[in-house]
């Protein structure tokens, strides 16, 4: 039987790298203008099939693992921890590890959605090379990534991290308003971390003269009584494939603890997973 020619097209949507779509389309085909544009309409179609997002999320567990194990003396991070396992485990979705051990991290690699660090070398040595690559190399193919207040200060001689993956960070004209009582601003509720909740007190230390020239998506700010001016708490950018979600506050447990900061933890945990920030929206 006689099978007319036919000229396969390949497209590859970049997010999907295991997913092809091939059309093949007979040589016979008269290519006229209309032809040519119903047939680049019709594999649009398709490529745009692929590439939207799946009409409901996936039910598969969030899994977040919190990195930490070490920090500045002022930071109790065994308490803040158990603090951030508590606020993230009120999400069922959520299946929360802890390592304690940084140097580790390469084991991880392809284990998680997010990473939580909560950590900052300070009785400990720097982890090292191996560590730091396997960082770079899961948020850049994915990972999510989420920094916990003195997080910005680690790593001082890591370059890479210091400005392009801790976008704000602690350098030593930085400083802190006393720890006490004072109102987190939000900035932008249309972004969906942040969509439906209001500004609200906490009782923390708010951060000032944090440094970084990379750009950031500013969702909370406070007003600093030292600096006399705004500064950004929380906010969220890309890395490589990875979304990074920082925030500045949170210097002890009850800071964590609080609920309009544990919400933002939460929700931003979930949004760099690449999930929905919110339970209800998955049904």
């Amino acid at each position: 039987m006689y099978q007319p020619r036919t000229i396969s097209l390949s497209f590859q949507d970049p997010r999907f790298k295991s997913q092809l779509i091939v059309c093949r389309i007979p040589v016979a085909i008269r290519w006229t203008l209309p032809a040519f544009t119903f047939v680049t309409i019709l594999l649009l179609g398709q490529v745009h099939g692929i590439a939207e997002e799946p009409k409901g999320e996936t039910t598969s567990p969030i899994r977040a693992l919190i990195v930490t194990g070490d920090q500045h003396p002022a930071h109790d991070w065994k308490k803040t921890t158990q603090a951030l396992q508590e606020v993230l485990s009120t999400d069922e979705r959520f299946t929360v590890r802890v390592l304690e051990h940084p140097e580790l991290l390469p084991r991880e690699i392809g284990k998680v959605d997010v990473i939580v660090l909560n950590y900052m070398p300070s009785a400990r040595p720097d982890p090292g090379e191996q560590m730091h690559s396997a960082l770079q190399r899961m948020i850049d193919g994915g990972t999510g990534l989420v920094l916990i207040h003195f997080a910005n200060g680690a790593f001082v001689d890591w370059p890479e991290y210091r400005g392009k993956i801790s976008r704000r960070n602690w350098v030593d004209q930085s400083g802190h308003d006393p720890y006490q009582e004072f109102e987190v601003v939000l900035r932008d509720t249309s972004h969906p971390v942040t969509q439906g909740l209001s500004s609200y007190r906490t009782t923390d230390e708010l951060y000032y003269r944090q440094e970084g020239m990379e750009p950031i998506h500013v969702l909370a700010v406070g007003h600093s009584v030292v600096t006399d001016q705004e500064e950004p708490l929380a906010f969220v950018y890309q890395y490589g494939q990875g979304r990074m979600f920082q925030t500045l506050l949170g210097h002890n447990a009850a800071s964590i603890r609080n609920s309009g900061t544990a919400e933002l933890i939460r929700r931003g945990t979930a949004w760099t997973a690449n999930r929905s920030p919110v339970v209800e929206e998955e049904h």
